[in-house]
């Protein structure tokens, strides 16, 4: 008898402590965010009203705000800027599922990896700012983001998920991580705008219609840029893609192989044709030199 009271009287400190934990309901913020509490640290869980920019605080109440939770910002479709502090190390999937009026995301965010779904279906999104530490980008982070015409992957991506990207009818530039390893299935699928790619050497793996192939067809106008017998000309063969070959120079330049033999017999030349010149003008100039006047 006296066991189970004492695992009673645990159960019932467990419980307290939870309850303590996070707060009973969500608090208000500014009147655009709700929160909670858990610890001493702030959770983002959703919005009020009808907000166009939301730059998130680093603290609320002197208490950091460390996560955005799951759906917070679920098809807010007046959000058209949103900023997320450095503070936050955790954003929940489909945080920002069809926002489909956002056009700004700043991420300041100390996290490592784009979360699942994160901006799923948000069509007016034209400007992404990701911290130097991501690593992987999520599955579906950027499915039916048409408006995106540019992408830039920080240097420290090794991952692209599957659909990260899909959809994204208005690429037409990407410039994928030189450490980049995995590109997962479908990951561009359905970018009709995009009409080459170049894939780094560190590539290990590339998943089936990952780029080039649509709805409709494998494209017949998008070109696969790579080292030779690699996993880039390898994947550009076995689907049917134009397959261009490069070479690596010390500095990271990309030059085509062709380009690059141009180059160097033009080079060559040059020397040749400078040396001759050297020696015609010191000839000439001996000869004035050791001359003798009549």
């Amino acid at each position: 008898m006296k066991k189970l009271r004492f695992v009673i009287s645990a159960i019932a400190v467990s419980i307290m402590a939870l309850g303590n934990s996070f707060s009973t309901h969500a608090l208000d913020y500014c009147g655009s965010l709700t929160y909670i509490v858990s610890g001493n640290e702030a959770v983002i869980t959703g919005y009020k009203g009808s907000p166009e920019v939301i730059d998130l605080p680093s603290q609320i109440d002197g208490m950091p705000v460390t996560e955005i939770r799951e759906n917070a910002f679920y098809k807010c479709s007046t959000l058209k800027e949103i900023i997320i502090p450095q503070s936050v190390s955790k954003i929940g999937n489909y945080a920002f599922f069809e926002c489909t009026s956002l056009e700004t995301a700043e991420i300041n965010a100390g996290i490592s990896v784009v979360p699942e779904g994160s901006f799923y279906g948000c069509e007016s999104l034209k400007n992404i700012s990701l911290n130097t530490n991501i690593t992987s980008v999520g599955d579906y982070a950027f499915f039916g983001c048409r408006s995106i015409e540019q992408f830039d992957f920080p240097v420290s991506v090794t991952d692209i998920g599957a659909y990260s990207f899909a959809g994204c009818r208005g690429l037409t530039d990407v410039k994928l991580s030189g450490k980049l390893k995995n590109i997962e299935p479908y990951s561009f699928y359905n970018c009709v705008s995009l009409k080459k790619i170049n894939l780094p050497e560190s590539l290990l793996s590339i998943g089936q219609y990952a780029i080039g192939f649509s709805d409709s067809c494998v494209s017949e106008t998008v070109t696969v840029t790579g080292i030779s017998d690699s996993i880039a000309e390898y994947y550009a063969e076995s689907s049917g893609l134009k397959f261009k070959s490069r070479i690596y120079y010390e500095n990271s330049s990309i030059i085509n192989a062709k380009t690059a033999a141009g180059l160097f017999g033009w080079l060559a030349f040059a020397i040749v044709y400078a040396l001759l010149m050297y020696i015609i003008i010191l000839k000439s100039g001996q000869k004035k030199e050791f001359s003798i006047e009549p």
